[in-house]
């Protein structure tokens, strides 16, 4: 749709796409509504296989790229699409960084997605989220090369300051 817009009408449309995100003082994610929800315990709580890679978006990272690329707009085309590479980490990677960035040792627990296939029955946002859990049960990752060569500047943050931040963001530090 918003390809049909920017040949129709001509306006100008960039797309910047992420996967899950983390850090800044905003709440609603994946990371904080499940992955530390349980972290004053000593628990890192993963939604999926913990040898399967997954794509996070550190939030700060992705605003310094939206930015560049509504700064250099007039080299793109009329509709343009980017990928945000971000983090590629397995569950396993993510407990690792988490436990350095916090400086604790932090057990590992898991989703109970039988209580949420029992309660999507009567709730529309577990239905929502079960829909979502491929992302989990299968390895992703974005290519960001597109981005990258665009917008070579853009450098990410190291992973074990961007999950202090995060944590830290979310007062868990």
């Amino acid at each position: 749709m918003l390809q049909a817009v920017a040949k129709d009408r001509g306006l100008q449309t960039l797309v910047l796409r992420a996967e899950d995100f983390f850090g800044g003082k905003g709440t609603g994610s994946w990371f904080d509504l499940a992955i530390t929800s349980q972290f004053r315990l000593g628990n890192v709580v993963y939604p999926g296989d913990r040898d399967l890679s997954h794509a996070w978006a550190y939030l700060p990272d992705l605003s310094r790229a939206f930015v560049a690329l509504v700064e250099r707009r007039t080299e793109c085309a009329k509709y343009e699409e980017f990928l945000f590479e971000g983090y590629s980490l397995t569950g396993d990677q993510l407990h690792e960084l988490l436990e350095k960035a916090s400086n604790k040792k932090l057990k590992k627990a898991a989703i109970p997605w039988t209580f949420f296939r029992l309660d999507s029955l009567f709730n529309a946002v577990w239905r929502e989220t079960l829909e979502m859990r491929y992302l989990w049960d299968r390895p992703h990752q974005l290519d960001g090369s597109k981005l990258t060569a665009f917008c070579p500047e853009l450098m990410a943050t190291p992973q074990k300051i961007a999950f202090e931040e995060a944590l830290k963001d979310l007062k868990l530090l």
